[in-house]
């Protein structure tokens, strides 16, 4: 393990060696720089003690790193959840480099946030049960509520990932452990202002819900909108208001973004991705704790309250527009047909108005900017649609051809 007991203070030594590296000393001069600090404690003394089962540990030195190792053969549950621990890092050397900055500037984001001593903070695998997966740390609050922190520097979208993910949130369930992941930066993903971009697997590292999302999902679900609007703009009537956590490690800030989860992959942001340092996030709520003696940190901006407001009546300017651009389409193609009459004395198909219904909902949704790849499919229903308006002997070639079109994208437009 990394950590030990010494008196009344944790005794990091890897991060104390990563230090000596730093300042360019070789491993010798470090291995030297421990023995004069650590030896008689570990070795004479015996005063190093674990920090999960308390037992004596000693102090154990390599070239390339330094750990604690328990004095007796019997191994604690730390231990067992270090060796987890170390098997779910990152092997490969950038991104190992980048997981350990991210979990050093966690760890100085911690002592600068709780400076009150609101909660603990301990290296994940000094847990005191053994762990099917372990976090960076564990915080626990002086009402004994856990949290288990993550710095997740690697993403992918693949399904073993994803279970991975689950089982990881699983087994912190089965042992009363709240989740909060801090995803690397680098995968923030926003299309324009307003859509946020997530995979299977990061939808599931949400943050836990608190009084300020909660306080978004009332308030706009108490608005007088056009529901039916809504749900043909969104695709859906749900107000589900969730948030992620970036960390830009580079410069120690978080970034929170908060927003309406339309799919599971894709949503709206109800205020721009808010960047803030590190221990203001991991603050305790000081407000939240005086009115409801509740203990959470302070996942939230100071301008929330203040953005509701903006929020809704911005969503009622572009819920009018996307109205009125319906509006206009259905005219020009009315007045398209009626300026070209039919030479088709019968309509081919007299389903044409649920087609062009079905043409409409798929220029609507948005998933749109998820799908690039169909917008010349789009295009090419709705010119084939305003060519079966026109009539003519090709007519119903082209009613075919854009059912075809339409019944292939609607899928994954509208999920249907």
């Amino acid at each position: 393990m990394e950590a030990a007991r010494l008196h009344h203070q944790t005794i990091y030594i890897e991060r104390e060696r990563n230090e000596l590296v730093a300042r360019r000393l070789s491993a010798e001069q470090i291995n030297a720089v421990f023995e004069g600090k650590y030896r008689i404690f570990s070795r004479e003394k015996g005063s190093f003690q674990c920090g999960c089962c308390g037992e004596r540990v000693v102090m154990v030195l390599y070239q390339d790193k330094a750990i604690f190792r328990h004095y007796s053969s019997e191994r604690c549950a730390g231990e067992r959840n270090y060796a987890t621990y170390l098997a779910g890092r990152e092997t490969q050397r950038e991104t190992a480099i980048k997981q350990s900055a991210g979990k050093e500037a966690l760890h100085l984001a911690f002592m600068q946030a709780n400076r009150s001593g609101h909660y603990r903070v301990e290296e994940g695998y000094l847990f005191k049960k053994e762990l099917k997966a372990v976090p960076d740390f564990i915080v626990t609050f002086q009402d004994g509520e856990q949290w288990a922190i993550d710095y997740i520097v690697t993403l992918r979208g693949d399904n073993a990932f994803r279970k991975r993910i689950d089982n990881r949130l699983r087994g912190y369930r089965e042992h009363g452990l709240q989740p909060l992941f801090l995803i690397d930066a680098g995968y923030m993903a926003l299309q324009g202002e307003r859509s946020i971009s997530f995979n299977h697997s990061e939808s599931r590292m949400v943050v836990p819900k608190n009084d300020y999302s909660r306080a978004w999902e009332t308030y706009i679900a108490g608005q007088q909108l056009d529901w039916e609007l809504f749900e043909r703009y969104f695709g859906t009537k749900d107000v589900s208001v969730q948030s992620l956590l970036y960390m830009d490690v580079e410069k120690g800030m978080g970034q929170l973004t908060r927003f309406l989860q339309l799919s599971d992959k894709w949503g709206e942001l109800l205020f721009a991705p808010c960047e803030m340092p590190l221990d203001q996030l991991l603050a305790v709520d000081e407000k939240l704790l005086r009115e409801s003696g509740r203990y959470s940190f302070s996942l939230f901006s100071d301008e929330e309250p203040f953005l509701l407001h903006d929020f809704t009546d911005e969503l009622e300017v572009r819920l009018r527009r996307f109205e009125e651009e319906n509006e206009r389409r259905a005219m020009e193609q009315e007045a398209a047909r009626r300026a070209r009459p039919s030479k088709v004395v019968k309509p081919v198909y007299e389903e044409i108005d649920k087609l062009h219904e079905l043409l409409l909902r798929c220029q609507a949704s948005p998933n749109r900017p998820l799908y690039p790849s169909l917008e010349p499919n789009l295009a090419k229903a709705e010119a084939l649609i305003a060519l079966y308006l026109e009539g003519g002997e090709e007519a119903e070639a082209c009613y075919k051809s854009a059912f075809s079109i339409l019944m292939n994208i609607s899928y994954p437009l509208l999920g249907e």
